[in-house]
């Protein structure tokens, strides 16, 4: 059996200022954050950013404009009031999606 580490990390208390104290951002990423204009979408992706700096380290993009590495595989998925990163020696994917419930 296969080793996944999981990092999962609440976003839900953070604000757009918070954005420029997320340690190991890089100019470039914050240039990347600042052109979306949705306040969640801009923190998701700045929380994003951070999880690969931090535990992935170089990584490159594909011709998809998906982020891969040459040292590990890995997935990242966010939601309303998450950022998923999964890590894994093998292909591996991570979704993670926020649950509407309707009372009838």
């Amino acid at each position: 059996m296969e080793k996944v580490e999981l990092i999962l990390i609440d976003i839900c208390e953070l604000k757009e200022e918070d954005i420029s104290s997320i340690p190991l951002l890089t100019h470039e990423d914050l240039n990347e954050v600042n052109k979306i204009k949705i306040v969640e979408s801009k923190i998701q992706k700045a929380v994003s950013f951070y999880l690969k700096r931090k535990y992935i380290g170089e990584y490159s993009l594909n011709e998809n404009n998906k982020p891969i590495s040459k040292k590990t595989y890995f997935n990242i998925s966010h939601s309303k009031e998450y950022v998923a990163l999964a890590i894994a020696s093998k292909p591996v994917g991570v979704d993670v999606e926020q649950i509407n419930r309707f009372l009838f």
